[in-house]
């Protein structure tokens, strides 16, 4: 049996203040490593996080449902990469300008953390953020 977590002891004194809870959805990375896969599969030089490994979703569409099951929309924030966009626009789309971090080039996960971090804390300085990849593959 699954253990239940405790929402008031990790949030401390937050309690149960969901309007403070926040996703950050990286998905800047080049996907370098597997650029050979992802031809195959793409057809292209895309990176992997839009890619379609396993069924008709992108990695990044899949990671976007994962977070949507527990974390309001309008708190999720998309780190993507410039060079990118032609990619990355379709699929985000219909979300808030406001919520799509646009890098200039890829800088690395560290970068792409703190500029979301201090995104969220100019606007909900008591925010509890949860930072999701989009270039792994999740099974349920």
């Amino acid at each position: 049996m699954k253990q239940q977590l405790d929402r008031t002891r990790v949030t401390g004194n937050l309690g149960n203040d969901r309007d403070s809870e926040w996703a950050v959805i990286l998905a800047g990375g080049d996907g370098t490593r597997l650029k050979c896969l992802t031809r195959k599969i793409a057809g292209d030089e895309r990176p992997k996080q839009f890619c379609s490994v396993l069924g008709n979703r992108t990695l990044l569409e899949e990671t976007r449902q994962r977070a949507a099951h527990e974390l309001a929309r309008e708190r999720t924030l998309y780190v993507v990469n410039r060079a990118h966009e032609e990619f990355y626009a379709p699929i985000l789309a219909r979300e808030p300008l406001q919520n799509i971090l646009v890098q200039p080039s890829n800088r690395g996960t560290a970068p792409a953390i703190l500029y979301s971090l201090l995104r969220i804390a100019a606007v909900d300085p008591k925010a509890l953020v949860a930072f999701f990849p989009s270039d792994h593959l999740h099974f349920q």
